[in-house]
């Protein structure tokens, strides 16, 4: 790849072929390398920016390749492709997938949203509202970026409030797109600004329409009843919550589900809607 870096065909069929091949396949990072040239070199060969995302998907599933993908400009690449192909939905997909990836890491989320990743990440979301695959995979970015504390105010003013709950309501059968979402809220309403923003978007019913639409699903209710938990800490908005149904649906999720009774959490928010106020600190799950 190196040696033929302006061949647009020689660089394609490069990244093609390393996309399918298990991550772990490539210590080295010479392949990382010429991965992220190819992506700086045509910046606008859709084809060669989607098959060098698939790529660099693969290889940073492992957490070493994914530290190597930052330190060598792939994080750049990849928000510079994002920009000029919105249109394109699988390369969107691919390339938030990297995104998240980098951002399981605390120096990775960090650098992530310091390149651009949380705007370009909303930009993508705002683009492709009818791809369920696109929303999850932004969503799941999205998640991992705001567990820094210093991405959130970021994430919470950059539309991605909004977005996330467009989403919500577009693919609400979706479960994974449902628990994406929710652990985004569960992030930034550790923040009492946030709290509010995410209210005011019509966050707190969509929680609870994601609650009522996957019953039998534990995973989307404890998302969902951590970012209800984190939501409720500022009683005005408690009200909300009342007409929305959420304290039923949290006292549901706990029967039918040991995995969200376990977490006293949960309990604490219906006490909380109930207008008793138990002394009771933020829930955030990796």
């Amino acid at each position: 790849m190196t040696a033929h870096h302006h061949s647009s065909k020689v660089l394609s069929a490069a990244c093609l072929a390393l996309g399918p091949v298990p991550s772990i396949a490539f210590p080295d990072c010479g392949s990382i390398k010429a991965i992220i040239t190819a992506m700086q070199t045509c910046h606008g060969d859709a084809d060669i920016q989607q098959s060098a995302c698939n790529a660099l998907l693969n290889l940073s599933t492992i957490d070493a390749n994914a530290v190597k993908v930052g330190n060598f400009g792939g994080i750049e690449a990849t928000v510079a492709a994002m920009r000029v192909h919105l249109g394109a939905a699988v390369l969107q997909g691919a390339a938030c997938g990297v995104l998240a990836n980098i951002a399981l890491s605390a120096a990775g989320r960090v650098k992530v949203a310091n390149c651009g990743g949380i705007e370009v990440g909303v930009a993508v979301m705002q683009a492709q509202p009818g791809s369920a695959g696109v929303q999850l995979c932004a969503c799941q970015a999205l998640r991992n970026i705001s567990v820094a504390e210093v991405n959130r105010p970021k994430v919470a003013r950059c539309g991605a409030i909004e977005a996330i709950v467009a989403a919500m309501r577009a693919h609400l059968g979706s479960a994974d797109v449902q628990q994406a979402a929710c652990g985004i809220f569960r992030n930034i309403a550790l923040s009492v600004e946030s709290r509010g923003m995410v209210a005011r978007c019509g966050g707190i019913e969509s929680v609870v329409a994601a609650m009522r639409a996957h019953l039998g699903c534990a995973a989307v209710q404890q998302a969902a009843c951590a970012a209800l938990h984190n939501m409720s800490l500022s009683a005005q908005y408690r009200p909300v919550f009342l007409q929305a149904g959420a304290a039923d649906a949290i006292a549901v999720a706990i029967r039918s589900h040991a995995s969200v009774a376990a977490n006293p959490c949960n309990a604490e928010v219906i006490l909380c809607l109930r207008g008793e106020d138990p002394t009771s600190t933020s829930c955030i799950i990796s």
